[in-house]
């Protein structure tokens, strides 16, 4: 336990020496399943998402690895420990320190809690949006997040739609 402190310590230190941005964001989801009926018809606000992000900035590109805790579902709900990479092409780049890009990337995340004992342990999926910094210290991401898989363990429960969601993110920018 002791050297995996301090081998992850050492990693933070070298990532930190080396960083090009640290994003520290909270969030809010608009969460639902997919169904026979489009839309978000039956979806949940939470309010209980948030993580932190490090980004390796490269000429036009932001290359981000995040982990973060998210709930997902609106007819169930779901934790998620939630692992996440994307890539985001710079649109706008100024020296003022204003830039506005477009995302996409897929997430895996590990269930921590939820409501529904029947939930499968993991969740696989894809994310894109758009993101948006400002003065340099400043985050707005907003996005859409599909999941890959079915929430449910089975079909007798009821519950064989995919979980959708509509994400907005704000961030400190280290």
């Amino acid at each position: 336990m002791k050297k995996g402190v301090i081998l992850f310590v050492m990693l933070c230190l070298a990532l930190s020496a080396n960083a090009q941005r640290w994003t520290l964001w909270y969030g809010v989801a608009i969460s639902d399943e997919t169904g026979h009926q489009s839309g978000f018809k039956n979806a949940e606000c939470h309010f209980s998402n948030f993580g932190l992000d490090y980004t390796w900035m490269v000429p036009k590109w932001d290359l981000t690895l995040g982990a973060g805790l998210n709930t997902k579902g609106g007819q169930y709900i779901t934790n998620y420990a939630q692992l996440e990479a994307n890539a985001a092409y710079r649109f706008i780049d100024t020296d003022s320190g204003f830039s506005l890009s477009a995302l996409a990337g897929p997430y895996f995340g590990i269930k921590v809690s939820d409501g529904a004992m029947y939930a499968k342990p993991y969740s696989v999926g894809w994310q894109v949006g758009i993101q948006m910094i400002v003065f340099n210290h400043i985050s707005l991401k907003v996005g859409y997040e599909r999941a890959l898989t079915i929430p449910a363990k089975g079909s007798r429960h009821g519950f064989d739609d995919i979980p959708h969601t509509i994400f907005i993110r704000l961030g400190a920018v280290f």
